[in-house]
């Protein structure tokens, strides 16, 4: 594994000469040995720390000749990390926003840089530490899930798409649950506001459907993005804080409230299978959830021999 810093500028201000760049491309790579004590790095080709994240995690999935590249980045928020595939060299690509990755310092350019700040301002460097070094794990761990797991064959029936979709959910549970092993400082919170408001555009669209603003095809896009929206925030929170559980709960104001005990019981016992051998077993009553969740919305889904039928009464 080796590491690419492609920054041109430290904070947008600091010029990177050779010599920081060679000192971040050396720490990185430390840092992420270290990581790999206990997490299986071994199809992990390198580490790329872009100057524009999203233009050239786009350009990169250009170059590897990869369908409709994307990368997430919308009102409700920006991915700052992504693992692509190289099929040439059988290994994975690990990008890691470089507004969180430059404060991967070693101590001594932490304390130089931000020593002589007050408390407050230090503080919240801090945490920015913490989450760089979360992000980080975050990502290599996706890799380590996307070298073991076997990916379910995806065709367009719907019970296909549903359990495809479980598939990422636990994906993305997998590697908030354990990248807190490293940093339990994750960057996005995904609370009761932020899922309130997703749900709420999804509201919105429907009306717009419904009185012909937007054709079907459009809505129904919509629709299955902004749901795995809510859905990848609620199972990131899960994972997150399954080390320090509370009684408190989870998201009672939002639509899918009442799916957080069924997920967080069931992917519980997914991680744990998951961990002692790579094993993945879709519990049916989970893909009931996904089904109930649409249906919380007015949009109900079945499946039909021409395909996928929508009924969305008003």
């Amino acid at each position: 594994m080796f590491v690419e810093f492609n920054v041109k500028n430290l904070f947008g201000k600091i010029p990177v000469t050779s010599e920081l760049n060679l000192y971040y491309e050396q720490l990185i790579k430390a840092i992420a040995e270290k990581i790999s004590s206990f997490i299986d790095t071994s199809n992990v080709e390198k580490i790329v720390v872009p100057n524009d994240f999203i233009a050239d995690v786009v350009e990169y999935q250009r170059l590897l000749n990869m369908e409709n590249p994307s990368v997430t980045n919308n009102e409700f928020g920006r991915a700052f990390g992504k693992i692509l595939y190289d099929k040439n060299a059988d290994k994975y690509v690990v990008f890691i926003d470089p507004n969180y990755a430059t404060f991967l310092m070693e101590d001594t350019l932490y304390n130089v840089c931000f020593n002589n700040l007050d408390e407050e301002y230090k503080k919240n460097f801090y945490v920015l530490r913490q989450q760089a070094l979360n992000l980080l794990a975050h990502e290599l761990i996706h890799a380590e899930f996307a070298s073991h797991a076997i990916v379910p064959e995806v065709t367009a029936d719907y019970e296909s798409q549903v359990e495809s979709l479980l598939y990422q959910l636990f994906d993305e549970y997998y590697a908030c649950r354990r990248s807190t092993i490293v940093s339990s400082e994750y960057i996005i919170s995904y609370d009761e506001k932020y899922i309130n408001e997703i749900e709420q555009k999804i509201i919105d669209e429907k009306w717009k459907y419904k009185t012909h603003q937007t054709e079907l095809n459009e809505f129904c896009l919509l629709f299955h993005s902004l749901t795995k929206q809510c859905l990848i925030g609620m199972v990131s929170v899960l994972g997150s804080l399954e080390g320090k559980k509370t009684e408190e709960p989870l998201y009672k104001s939002c639509r899918l409230g009442f799916l957080v005990d069924d997920f967080r019981i069931e992917f519980d016992k997914m991680y744990v299978a998951f961990l002692a051998g790579n094993a993945i077993t879709m519990p049916p009553l989970l893909a009931e959830c996904i089904n109930q969740y649409f249906d919380s919305f007015g949009v109900y889904i079945s499946e039909r021999p021409e395909g996928m039928y929508y009924h969305i009464p008003n």
